[in-house]
């Protein structure tokens, strides 16, 4: 947690560095920013250990396997929350789920949406960096991303790009804010966030969604066509899972094998986005992050999709391109918190941050030079709830209660994948937890308290967002 402040200007910098940008010029040399593009992916719901570059069997992720090879990948990042809205708005605004309370919260049967929208007084990455000079453009899937939780603060322009089956249109936006960029001469902060990897897992064209199905389970889903029943329409969702048992290994193996295609399709967007960027002399000189909000289960824990404090849900991606490919192919081990993007990135652009934030820089980790080691902690994302899950290795301890369970302890070296809960066998480690447990709830209470953070209540009728949360099955 630290205290700083904006510089007043920007200073420009005639001569090429790093962290510069390419701006196209007739001469088709290269003039210089201080500050460097940065463009921000988030594939929503792609768990770590579904991509080739993270040691998955299936060959899933070819473009992101060769971007991670210019960048910094981290094995062992976690979220913040298991849910899309806490867990992003912890990436927007380095604070805790407990803090800036920013969430879907409930719905009510003539589909009036209550929402807890971002408190104004707590700063955004895309308002810091406009505040710094940055044309802020931002695209995304909709549903918890809804520019009315809060999202949408400090960008010039966020708009709703559901639909990426034929990715033309999402990639000429792309094209449009790099010209917007270029002819305004300021440096491009690029937000694009996807549902291609989310529930039902049928977001893709067939050639990418059935890439891995060679085992179809019949009677269970293969195209959205199968979705569209009268009766089930437009709960997409909630039809995808009505014949599906997770407890049967082939009904496991058709429904992660959708998934699966899913993400080659995520890859294959990547990859044209990717394309973009160097054709417009913006890859080499830009600071490029790859990341997810959360990941998703498919019965480790005998359950599905993503609400829960476990690994499965909690391991995401996160790679990151530096200008000039620096520390190229570089792996961290250490385990990282995703809602430190936003100092770690501030740091490496110089950028202070004036307002009160949680999170910290991991930069010491990239460049080898200070330390890193805050608590890694996720939260359940729900407003009402202190459940929380952290590491301290060699053990991973959950507070979150189900009907088997009041508590979870793991080994996380001996147990990586969390099976075995040895809350019952291992009672004094256990209890070594609880007071940590207590020092997290109240340190984030006394963050809020001192930052003034109250949640944002609003009710609202919107029929395009209640489509698209009951197609995300968010809505039933």
């Amino acid at each position: 947690m630290k205290m700083i402040r904006l510089p007043s200007k920007l200073i420009l910098i005639s001569s090429i560095i790093v962290l510069g940008i390419f701006s196209l010029a007739i001469n088709k040399k290269s003039v210089v920013f201080k500050s460097p593009n940065i463009i921000l992916l988030s594939a929503d719901t792609l768990r770590a250990d579904h991509l080739d570059c993270y040691g998955y069997f299936r060959k899933t992720s070819p473009n992101i396997d060769a971007f991670a090879k210019d960048s910094v990948l981290f094995q062992n990042a976690i979220s913040q929350a298991p849910k899309t809205a806490p867990a992003h708005m912890s990436i927007f605004t380095a604070l805790t789920p407990l803090v800036h309370l920013c969430k879907l919260s409930s719905h009510k049967e003539n589909e009036e949406i209550r929402t807890l929208r971002l408190d104004e007084k707590i700063e955004t990455l895309p308002l810091l960096l406009k505040e710094n000079g940055y044309l802020t453009m931002g695209f995304h899937g909709g549903g918890n991303m809804a520019g009315s939780l809060g999202f949408d603060k400090g960008f010039d322009s966020y708009l709703l790009r559901q639909d990426l089956r034929d990715p033309k249109n999402a990639l000429e936006d792309v094209r449009k804010a790099i010209q917007e960029s270029k002819e305004k001469k300021k440096p491009l902060f690029l937000f694009l966030h996807n549902y291609i990897c989310h529930s039902p897992y049928l977001n893709s064209p067939p050639e990418f969604s059935l890439k891995f199905l060679s085992e179809r389970v019949a009677g269970l889903p293969v195209s959205e066509s199968d979705l569209r029943t009268a009766d089930a329409s437009p709960f997409l969702d909630k039809a995808f899972w009505k014949k599906v048992d997770l407890s049967n290994p082939q009904h496991r193996n058709h429904v992660i094998s959708l998934y699966d295609g899913g993400i080659s399709y995520e890859d294959y967007v990547f990859g044209k986005i990717i394309e973009i960027l160097k054709k417009e002399k913006f890859y080499d000189n830009s600071i490029i992050i790859f990341l997810s909000d959360h990941g998703e289960e498919f019965y480790e824990h005998f359950d599905k999709e993503h609400g829960r404090l476990f690994i499965e849900q909690l391991h995401v991606p996160l790679i990151i391109k530096f200008p000039g490919n620096k520390f190229r192919a570089k792996v961290i081990h250490e385990w990282v918190r995703t809602m430190d993007v936003m100092p770690t990135l501030f740091d490496f652009l110089n950028i202070k941050i004036k307002n009160m934030i949680q999170g910290i820089s991991f930069s010491p980790l990239i460049t080898g030079k200070g330390g890193y080691s805050p608590l890694i902690v996720s939260y359940s994302g729900e407003p009402t709830s202190e459940a929380v899950r952290f590491i301290k290795e060699p053990f991973v301890y959950s507070s979150e209660t189900t009907k088997t369970t009041k508590e979870w302890l793991f080994d996380i070296k001996k147990d990586p994948q969390e099976k075995n809960n040895l809350a019952v066998k291992q009672t004094k480690v256990a209890d070594q937890m609880h007071p940590i447990t207590d020092d997290i709830l109240a340190e984030n209470k006394a963050v809020r308290e001192k930052i003034g953070s109250k949640p944002v209540s609003l009710v609202q009728k919107n029929d395009e967002l209640v489509s698209q949360l009951k197609s995300l099955g968010y809505l039933q």
